[in-house]
């Protein structure tokens, strides 16, 4: 019995030790002495708000700081949660590239996002001066680098 519960023991060991099957992905956040770089904005020619939608590009321009090459594979928008009276609504947006950014150098990368009034009555609806965004960037290597932002609505 004593073989029993001491086999049982290093097998559970085992398994909680183990690799389940699932990919661990690193994410990292950005900041002062990162290796990757992340600012974001967005561009100040977006397209006339029609029937409540508005087509607008954020751009994030990512900076390697390293002391090699890197190259981005993703680059991607997620709008944090709104507040539920908002006036406005946010759809992420992302960008699907095989870019080489050599060490010391930064790229800007153009992310298409959508803008929606949502329908409601005027007089209520909270109005933003911003929204929070989250810009993920995945390298070559899997790993993520993700940055929040808050950015003015200029519409």
């Amino acid at each position: 019995m004593k073989r029993a519960i001491a086999l049982l023991s290093l097998l559970l060991a085992a398994a909680c030790a183990s690799n389940d099957g699932f990919v661990q992905k690193e994410v990292s956040s950005c900041g002062p002495g990162s290796s990757i770089g992340i600012d974001a904005g967005w561009d100040q020619q977006s397209s006339p708000v029609q029937r409540g939608q508005n087509q607008m590009t954020l751009l994030v321009q990512v900076s390697n700081n390293s002391d090699a090459d890197i190259t981005v594979k993703t680059v991607r928008a997620d709008p944090m949660p709104m507040e539920r009276d908002a006036m406005y609504e946010i759809q992420g947006g992302a960008q699907k590239v095989d870019k080489t950014i050599a060490e010391g150098e930064d790229f800007t990368f153009e992310i298409p996002m959508t803008t929606m009034r949502r329908l409601q009555e005027r007089t209520t609806g909270v109005r933003s001066s911003g929204v929070d965004v989250a810009v993920t960037v995945v390298l070559d290597s899997e790993e993520q680098v993700r940055c929040r932002f808050h950015l003015p609505l200029a519409f």
